[in-house]
């Protein structure tokens, strides 16, 4: 299905879609009015894709941040599905924590695929470094955090949550 990924820095709407390479390898857009004239070219698709605009170059989601805003919403895709999801945060100059650790469970938001996904909202004046873990042994390394972030997976890669 396709999915919202909002607003890029150019100001154009993104979107998001699955693609199984087992079963395809090319794509089409289209604005769906009809007509070659608001589609894309036929596209390949390949694992090294990170996606296209609709003249068919290639393109990366950049998230657009609002520059009065100094709160960024993080993301965690639990792709090793932990029992449970704990987060951590701190500032690397102030030392400044959320709470001692193991800081604080976090909230389910929504699932993606068979893995669920959590949410934190930082504010990073106050912090700007991050762990998942799951409170058992098992955590991401030391994430840093900017306003161009969106979210990381269980192995700390970087992640997008089109919800």
């Amino acid at each position: 299905a396709l999915k919202s990924l909002g607003y890029d820095t150019e100001g154009h709407m993104a979107y998001s879609i699955d693609v199984d390479l087992t079963e395809f390898d090319h794509i089409i857009f289209n604005n769906g009015n009809g007509g070659s004239d608001g589609q894309t070219p036929d596209l390949e698709v390949t694992k090294e894709t990170t996606g296209f605009d609709f003249e068919g170059n290639s393109y990366s989601f950049i998230k657009y941040v609002d520059p009065d805003s100094t709160e960024i919403t993080v993301y965690f895709k639990n792709t090793d599905h932990w029992d449970e999801v704990m987060v951590y945060l701190w500032h690397s100059s102030t030392y400044q924590k959320n709470q001692s650790w193991p800081g604080e469970v976090m909230t389910k938001v929504g699932v993606d695929g068979d893995c669920d996904v959590y949410a934190v909202t930082v504010d990073l004046t106050e912090f700007d470094r991050i762990i998942f873990h799951n409170n058992n042994g098992k955590q991401t390394e030391d994430l840093t955090l900017t306003y161009t972030t969106t979210g990381f997976t269980a192995n700390g890669s970087s992640y997008i949550y089109a919800g």
